[in-house]
């Protein structure tokens, strides 16, 4: 998960490395929140011990570890969607960008294997 984190947090940094010379547009803002957002969902899993373990190289991460990150992502995806319920400019920006970063995030996932 430490690896994930890592690459989560690279995506973080390009982000802030593409617009450091200017204010972010709605798009990148909304994106680097929900990157931060996700980071913190990682935190949290691991503070408590939720679905994270410790894996020193890829070849231990499991099929049922990866279902686990998968069903972690699920839940903040609820989680996201009934927060951006109102149909507000703002809550449908929110939401798209969440997409875009859940679909980063699972490719991540996906590339450890």
């Amino acid at each position: 998960m430490d690896e994930l984190r890592i690459k989560v947090e690279q995506l973080i940094e390009d982000l802030e490395n593409e617009t450091a010379n200017r204010n972010m547009n709605d798009l990148e803002e909304g994106r680097y929140k929900t990157l931060c957002e996700v980071l913190d969902l990682i935190d949290e899993q691991m503070k408590w011990g939720g679905i994270v373990k410790e894996f020193r190289n890829t070849d231990e991460i499991t099929k049922e570890d990866l279902e686990k990150m998968y069903n972690a992502i699920v839940k903040f995806d609820n989680y996201i969607s009934s927060a951006t319920r109102k149909p507000t400019d703002e809550n449908i920006g929110l939401y798209e960008h969440w997409i875009d970063c859940r679909y980063d995030i699972e490719n991540l996932i996906v590339s450890e294997r």
